[in-house]
């Protein structure tokens, strides 16, 4: 079995509604391998018994009501097949477990998760992690393809991530979604993030990092780490906000157009032809907390944003 096959396995099994499933269902469906060693993941846990099963004695399979026949027998009738044993395992049940997914998102970022209560939940919040100078709010959701559940889901992302930018990890196809995020929210497919193998899990944590920069494919020129105001008096980089006089203001529009044109680095004597000012840029931002945070130097002359 390989990596793509177990995620396809529990992409279909996040998106059943509700997600519980039989050991009968288990037995007939193709990726039964990447299903049984889902479970033995973690991925799935086991819920007791079902008390009906798909009757497949006659030529038009239905569900039916099993009865217990005694001694730890058990059967069903259908009209067409008579009476008919049923193996107690293909009784056994089955749902998805949405906290091993958070966490095995949460622990590889050394984040402690919150196991989330059982309820159906329309998201599950993993936690805040730092990506580079971006401090962000992670989620994951499922069966986002179902318009209120997006609602609720939003819903609940926006009473919780304040200032700090949102990735939403998904099991639903992104072409399915009914809607736009939120702002400053990034809904990424969970197996572009979220590797799984026989052994266990690992995260690649490069799609994040670029929904967050904006210099990924999906989000180029839309980065929700960083937001900044149109006169570029007030910026908000992660959490952190930051505020600017106007000569500050005009160094770090400078700046934000090297990095977005690709070019990154200024000199100061740039910036200062820029500016309009002869202050040394150290001068100018003597004391501001941007300085060696969002605007990061080499002691050289040569200046750039930690975007």
């Amino acid at each position: 079995m390989t990596s793509d096959g177990l995620f396809a396995a529990l992409r279909d099994l996040c998106e059943i509604d509700p997600p519980r499933f039989s050991w009968q269902w288990i037995e007939t469906h193709d990726r039964r391998a990447d299903i049984e060693e889902l479970i033995e993941l973690g991925a799935a846990t086991e819920i007791g018994a079902s008390n009906t099963i798909v009757c497949l004695a006659c030529d038009h399979p239905h569900s039916v009501t099993i009865e217990y026949a005694g001694d730890g027998r058990y059967r069903f009738f259908c009209t067409e097949a008579g009476y008919q044993k049923v193996e107690s395992d293909a009784l056994r049940q089955f749902v998805v477990n949405e906290n091993w997914i958070a966490s095995s998102v949460a622990s590889p970022l050394g984040l402690r998760f919150r196991t989330a209560s059982s309820a159906d939940r329309a998201a599950i919040r993993i936690g805040r992690a730092r990506f580079g100078p971006y401090v962000c709010e992670l989620f994951f959701a499922r069966r986002l393809s179902e318009r209120d559940r997006f609602a609720a889901a939003k819903r609940m992302i926006a009473g919780l991530v304040a200032r700090a930018p949102a990735v939403l990890l998904t099991t639903t196809a992104p072409e399915l979604i009914p809607g736009e995020p939120l702002s400053r929210c990034a809904i990424i497919p969970l197996d572009d993030v979220l590797k799984i193998t026989a052994s266990g899990t690992t995260i690649n944590e490069e799609p994040i990092h670029a929904a967050l920069r904006g210099k990924s494919q999906r989000f180029a020129g839309n980065g929700i780490g960083f937001v900044f105001s149109p006169g570029f008096r007030s910026a908000v980089i992660g959490d952190q906000e930051y505020t600017f006089t106007d000569k500050q203001a005009l160094v770090v529009e400078a700046l934000c157009d090297a990095w977005q044109n690709g070019s990154r680095r200024l000199h100061q004597t740039e910036i200062q032809g820029t500016a309009e000012t002869n202050q040394r840029i150290g001068q100018l931002f003597r004391s501001h907390p941007a300085y060696d945070s969002l605007i990061k130097h080499d002691g050289a002359g040569y200046y750039w944003l930690d975007l």
